[in-house]
């Protein structure tokens, strides 16, 4: 993995721009780019691709997946009252703990990507 993380434009006490390139144990190669600092770009939107497929969403909504054979993930935005959409997962979240169900993103799969982020940091701050 390689990951580096700036503070360009923004006098923040967190970086506003980052980057990383990530072998998954899967041998998937990804790239993942977060920026407040790029003029412009004015939506507010994380975007993952890799060898393997690419996501792309806002704070409202998955804009786009492109993984063969998989299907965007049911997400019913008028549920809600056209709630952000992690608005959306943490009502779902605080409902699965209330009555037992099963959240729409799990435990394990919150725990990979929270891992991930900790692991980019290891290595960014390396630099």
């Amino acid at each position: 993995m390689s990951a580096a993380r700036y503070t360009l434009y923004h006098e923040i006490e967190v970086e506003d721009h980052g980057y990383a390139v990530v072998r998954y144990n899967n041998g998937a190669v990804g790239g993942i780019t977060v920026s407040t600092a790029c003029v412009g770009m004015n939506n507010e939107r994380l975007e993952i691709s890799g060898t393997r497929g690419s996501i792309s969403a806002t704070f409202n909504e998955i804009v786009d997946l492109n993984i063969p054979d998989v299907q965007l993930p049911p997400c019913n935005m008028t549920s809600l009252g056209n709630k952000p959409l992690f608005q959306e997962l943490l009502v779902d979240f605080m409902h699965a703990v209330e009555t037992g169900a099963v959240p729409m993103i799990s435990g394990s799969a919150a725990t990979q990507a929270t891992e991930l982020v900790n692991e980019i940091y290891r290595i960014a701050d390396r630099k």
